[in-house]
């Protein structure tokens, strides 16, 4: 325990500290607020020049204009001031009422120390002196608001400030109220800064009421009560009035950015029941408080909703609705039952898809769409992956994201944005890593169609057909889309040319078991993959397609690569023969596709 002059002077800096802050959080307030100021009297100047040209006749139109050319150009030319002139700006204002407010506190702090040290005062009349002085300062920063936004600011900010401290004390040093007493105290007063920040639009205030809403309940618990059990329902109970109150604020103030701190307030509350349950007294079941954050969440997403039916750039609210999904998401991951998780996460799904279309089709607006899809399909992923495994989840995968693409393609007709999409991919590319070297492909069960092979087989066809469906869309395509189709089609190439690999292999190896049949095999697959080769190159240089007669001279490249660097040396002798003369004269015979090439030219 903490002696009374340790006590003191813990109060003292604590009070130094948030006023400095109060100090730092008005200035930028300020700051704002003398730019608005200076638009004001710009447009009152402009009114008078309009009134004066329609009054006297003075002015011409060419000299209107003129005139409102030299104020744009002034305005560009002026530089927002430094933060440090704005302080120095800001002291200059009433700087002798900031200094009394400063000495005061410092008074008092060092009078408290002092009446603690001599024990004047006892345990309960230290927590009257702290309400009472908070009281006082509340009232004259609510009379002095009326008048000056400034002062009073500082005056209610202070007097709230010394309320939360003296709460704070009172349930931590002493065990004075209860928690229900002591955070209803505390909302009532985060209460307050949030009206006056309504009153008087102030984001400085609004921000703070919030955050103090939010802090509460870290405020109210005693250090005795530590270790018993976490009142999870109440606790979740007050947590949801505060955030109705928060979405209020943003309903009257606009300020959207508001709904950001409200849903970062929620998720600062839900990592200690979602990531470390061992360390937090709850003895519940976190199913119990599923309603909860149901109700949080359909909260936010009917703000955002509505935000985005009237708003261009709804950027806080794409941020909030993404914040919030994946929010949700974790807690229904974390407690509900693994036999009906997918089945909710699916509908939850439906509900993101349905809503994402209604938006689009009422705003045009792509961003929400976006957002919306984007969160049904990470839903829908998630119930997948819960449900399925191995080649199964690979196939399914594979499927959902290529039926996203083409949702969002027929919905937007953009082509970049579908395109950018593909780069989902990259998942289940990943997942087919243990796919390609699976047992199945070791296994007379199954033969060659076993669940490997439908894996590779779907992942390849999807990737294929959606690089040449981008290909084919026009030919007045962005560098970024080339590039996208390229990848799409080398990264199904590739996996169609390792299925023909593994399926050749498996046949003459494990199936039929014919001697070197492994060099069999392999000669089959260089011989396939050469005339792909030598057939891509020659249509693309028939047909003037550049792109496929570069894959086509790659891919040919990559065969005499292999077969000098590595069959070459392991191959049997007689299938190294074979492999080095059939090759050879399937580039050989080139020659005469050259030649007739050249004569039809002619």
């Amino acid at each position: 325990m903490l002696s009374d002059l340790g006590i003191a002077l813990l109060y003292l800096l604590a009070q130094l500290s948030f006023f400095i802050l109060v100090i730092v959080l008005l200035v930028l307030s300020i700051k704002h607020k003398n730019t608005l100021n200076k638009l004001e009297r710009r447009i009152e100047s402009i009114e008078k020049t309009l009134n004066l040209s329609e009054g006297e006749g003075k002015l011409l139109p060419s000299q209107i204009d003129k005139h409102f050319t030299e104020d744009i150009i002034s305005a560009q030319k002026t530089k927002a001031p430094s933060a440090f002139s704005s302080f120095i700006s800001w002291l200059k204002i009433n700087w002798i009422m900031k200094l009394g407010a400063l000495l005061i506190i410092l008074g008092f702090g060092w009078f408290l120390g002092y009446a603690f040290l001599k024990n004047w005062i006892g345990p309960a009349g230290r927590i009257a002196l702290g309400f009472i002085s908070a009281l006082i300062f509340l009232l004259i920063g609510w009379q002095r608001i009326q008048k000056y936004f400034v002062q009073g600011s500082i005056l209610l900010l202070l007097g709230s400030t010394i309320n939360l401290l003296t709460i704070f004390s009172a349930r931590y040093l002493y065990n004075f109220f209860n928690e229900s007493v002591a955070l209803t105290v505390i909302f009532l007063n985060a209460a307050l800064i949030s009206f006056v920040s309504v009153i008087y639009k102030s984001e400085v205030l609004s921000t703070i009421g919030i955050i103090v809403g939010g802090i509460a309940p870290l405020l109210v618990r005693s250090p005795q009560g530590a270790e018993m059990p976490i009142n999870a329902v109440g606790f979740f109970s007050y947590l949801v009035a505060v955030i109705i109150g928060s979405l209020w604020i943003v309903y009257l103030t606009q300020n959207r950015k508001l709904t950001i701190i409200a849903l970062a307030v929620v998720a600062g509350y839900s990592i200690p029941f979602l990531f470390s349950t061992d360390t937090i007294p709850y003895s519940g079941k976190l199913i119990d408080l599923l309603p909860f954050i149901a109700v949080l969440s359909f909260l936010f997403f009917l703000t955002n909703t509505l935000e985005f039916l009237k708003s261009e750039k709804p950027v806080a609210d794409i941020i909030t609705s993404g914040g919030n999904g994946l929010l949700l998401l974790l807690w229904l991951i974390k407690s509900l039952n693994l036999e009906i998780q997918s089945i909710i996460i699916s509908l939850i799904a439906l509900i993101f898809v349905i809503l994402s279309y209604l938006i689009f089709s009422f705003t045009k607006n792509i961003k929400p769409f976006l957002t919306y899809v984007g969160m049904g399909g990470v839903y829908i992923a998630t119930a997948t992956s819960i449900e399925l495994v191995g080649p199964a989840l690979i196939i399914a995968l594979t499927i959902e994201i290529f039926a996203l693409c083409l949702l969002v393609y027929l919905v937007t007709k953009d082509l970049n944005i579908t395109a950018n999409l593909s780069i989902l991919f990259l998942w289940p590319i990943f997942l087919s890593f243990e796919t390609i070297f699976s047992s199945d492909w070791r296994s007379k069960d199954y033969g060659v169609f076993h669940q490997a092979f439908f894996a590779l087989f779907t992942l390849a066809l999807t990737m294929l057909f959606l690089g040449i469906f981008f290909q084919r869309q026009g030919q007045s395509q962005s560098k970024n889309i080339k590039n996208i189709i390229l990848y799409l089609i080398a990264f199904g190439s590739a996996y169609l040319y390792l299925l023909i690999w593994r399926s050749l292999h498996q046949i003459f190896t494990v199936i039929i078991t014919i001697q070197n049949g492994e060099y069999l095999a392999t000669f089959i697959c260089l011989a396939i993959y050469t005339l792909i080769g030598l057939i891509s190159y020659f249509v693309g240089l028939f047909k003037k397609i550049s792109a496929l007669r570069i894959y086509g001279a790659i891919l040919i490249g990559l065969v005499v690569i292999r077969i000098l660097l590595i069959d070459a040396w392991l191959m049997a002798i007689t299938y190294r023969i074979i492999t080095l003369f059939v090759i050879g004269l399937l580039l050989l015979m080139t020659a005469f596709l050259e030649v007739s090439r050249r004569k039809n030219k002619i």
